[in-house]
């Protein structure tokens, strides 16, 4: 087997035996190392050349090539790369130099100002990696821009191909293809595979992590109400202060967070409808005069009072009523996701990933909290809970501002598209969610964080139940065709004098050129330490709260309950009802703003009270002051409470526990 190294200007020259296997550049000797997420680098070590190698006609890329039997034209490319740093030592025989397997801007972001454009790396991510919930950008510690972000809760590494530079992700469990090796690496007296359990990474049973969520649920606004009054007419004189007027403030109560705003209620003298009526007074009428034929004469008769009541009918045309409501709340949301593995003596009951924060879920892109001052139509602002969209170039003294001449109030039906704030129209908010709404973990954004956060403790119990790491040495017939791709099958002695196949992802490959046997490869394998049973969600796999006596040993999954990730998890969600759940969206709608609406002793009561009254001899007008006509309206509470705090809990089980090795007795 030959090697052979070509310098080349960059990374795009195609290879070409003809040009870029010099039998003349040889004497150098080399190791190619390929590690799980990283590049891989090439460290040649050659003949002392001084300072040529830097001189700027020198090229700076390289390509390394090896033949199996010798001839350059059955010359293969194992790894194109650019170089990086200096040469190590420029006073020794040899130097040494380091090329790197990948383009210079792998890791790059562009920028525009920079004129710069995204690297390899996050433009796979973008293009390949932006599905939810495995992604997802609304907790703090990610950044869009940012790779790792991509993989927090997907059990994947980065892998950049050594030759074509081809950015892909590879599973950390499962490789492309099984690599059978079991008979071929170094296993005598000098040399064995070595084996080791990572220190600080031994697996476990289950993973934990919570977030939490605090904000003020507010909103301003103003609904109508007078659609929820029919008209209805009424003896009492005094119903409202003003007749035909404005509607009495008193009437809505102490009911918290509401005012009354500009009313108008219309007013008709009806008492024609309702009378007369006797006035309970009876009394004798002497009646005197002078007949024609008979003379003076005199007649005593009884005669019955009539008096005639006032009625008013009332018709509301507009009842505006101001609403105001904030409310501090919290969330926490604690998610724990268990993993059945075998009995290994490292081995902890639990990982705790600690309390991840949400970023800025509740900003709306493109717009800004009210204030007074100069607006463009466009324009987007924040106010109450609520986004609002500028309709004209004006200079805004207060939200409620109005223009000359507007009309507040109508007779009749309110027009389409008429606005409380004429230079504002309300537009839907792009928010992840809305200071306005009552709960975060039951929004899609916020079932989108729970799934996320169940796939990044899966995700952690994979990565440690893998933490059995074998490395062995083999020829490079035998291993050639070998990537960090792969997984590879490997056999192990036993403690009984047997030896035992073990499969584990490929992790690390170091290629190199020993000056007794030839070309050899180092294969390092990570081995999963799981039971290979299949689980399921119910009752045990909610063990992780039983400390706190949440979940009893009678619980069972109801259908539709378990929601899943990754193909292989499921997770249950239960949680404390929402306190108070104010959903303000709908406080301008008086379906939702009012509770209750009695219009209590109408003039048709009234009339009948008088009509008895009368029969009996008694005044009607006092029984019409017994039974006065009165409003009892009820709005929906808007009081503000303390803090109100609510507790969501998650538990999930990774069903399929990936099995490398078998602790167990002989197979």
């Amino acid at each position: 087997m030959k090697a052979f190294l070509a310098y080349v200007e960059s990374d795009a020259v195609l290879f070409d035996w003809q040009l870029h296997t010099d039998i003349d550049n040889d004497g150098f000797g080399w190791s190619l190392s390929h590690e799980e997420g990283e590049v891989a680098t090439l460290a040649i070590e050659r003949e002392q050349s001084g300072w040529a190698i830097m001189s700027p006609g020198h090229p700076r890329h390289g390509i390394l090539s090896v033949s199996e039997t010798g001839e350059p034209q059955d010359a293969v490319v194992i790894f194109r790369g650019r170089m990086v740093g200096v040469p190590s030592d420029f006073f020794g025989l040899t130097q040494r130099i380091e090329f790197e397997g990948a383009p210079a801007n792998l890791r790059e972001i562009g920028g525009v100002e920079a004129g710069t454009v995204d690297g390899a790396l996050i433009t796979y991510c973008r293009q390949h990696l932006a599905s939810a919930p495995e992604t997802c950008h609304l907790l703090e510690d990610t950044d869009p821009n940012d790779p790792t972000s991509y993989l927090l809760a997907r059990s994947a590494v980065f892998h950049v191909d050594p030759v074509t530079h081809e950015v892909s992700i590879s599973d950390l469990i499962h490789g492309d293809r099984v690599v059978g090796l079991a008979d071929h690496h170094f296993h005598d007296l000098e040399e064995q595979p070595s084996a080791m359990l990572l220190e600080g990474e031994t697996p476990v049973s289950a993973a934990r992590c919570t977030f939490k969520v605090d904000w003020t649920q507010e909103a301003k606004g103003i609904c109508d109400i007078a659609s929820y009054f029919q008209d209805f007419a009424s003896m009492t004189p005094d119903l409202l202060e003003n007749a035909g007027g404005e509607f009495p403030a008193g009437l809505i109560g102490d009911a918290p967070g509401w005012t009354l705003g500009k009313s108008l209620v219309t007013t008709t003298d009806v008492h024609w409808m309702y009378g007369p009526f006797l006035s309970g007074r009876i009394f004798e009428v002497t009646y005197a005069g002078n007949d024609p034929e008979t003379g003076y004469f005199e007649t005593i008769d009884n005669h019955r009072e009539m008096v005639q009541l006032g009625c008013w009918g009332y018709r509301f045309e507009t009842v505006q009523l101001e609403y105001s409501y904030s409310q501090a709340r919290v969330e926490e949301v604690h998610v724990v996701v268990g993993m059945d593995i075998q009995d290994v003596p490292a081995t902890t009951r639990e990982l705790d990933l600690g309390e991840i924060g949400v970023g800025d879920i509740f900003s709306d892109p493109g717009s800004v909290p009210y204030a007074p001052g100069p607006y463009s139509a466009g324009d987007r602002v924040r106010l109450g809970g609520v986004v609002y969209e500028c309709t004209e170039d004006h200079v805004s003294t207060s939200f409620d501002q109005k223009p000359e001449g507007f009309q507040q109030v109508f007779l009749g039906p309110t027009p389409p598209g008429y606005s409380w704030h004429p230079y504002w129209n309300w537009v839907p908010s792009r928010a992840p969610m809305r200071v306005s709404q009552s709960s975060f973990a039951d929004t899609d954004a916020g079932r989108q964080v729970i799934a996320h956060l169940v796939g990044r403790c899966r995700k952690q119990l994979l990565l440690r139940s893998r933490s059995l790491v074998i490395s062995a040495r083999y020829l490079w017939a035998d291993a050639k065709e070998v990537t960090l791709r792969d997984s590879v099958r490997m056999s192990v002695p036993w403690h009984d004098g047997t030896s035992r196949e073990i499969v584990g992802k490929v992790v690390a490959l170091e290629k190199s050129w020993d000056g007794e046997i030839g070309a050899v490869i180092t294969v390092t394998i990570a081995v999963a330490m799981g039971t290979d049973a299949d689980g399921s969600t119910n009752a045990d796999a909610l063990g992780g709260y039983a400390v706190d006596d949440y979940f009893g040993g009678d619980y069972t999954v109801q259908a539709g309950a378990v929601s899943g990730i990754a193909g292989d998890t499921e997770y249950l969600i239960e949680s404390d009802a929402v306190p108070r759940p104010i959903v303000v969206e709908q406080l301008q709608y008086a379906s939702y703003a009012v509770e209750s609406l009695q219009i209590k002793n109408p003039a048709g009561v009234q009339r009948g009270e008088a009509t008895y009254a009368a029969m009996l001899g008694r005044d009607p007008r006092l029984a019409v002051q017994r039974v006065p006509t009165k409003i009892d309206l009820k709005l929906r509470d808007l009081t503000a409470e303390e803090l109100l705090s609510r507790h969501v809990y998650v538990a999930g089980q990774v069903l399929k526990s990936p099995k490398g090795i078998d602790l167990g007795g002989s197979e």
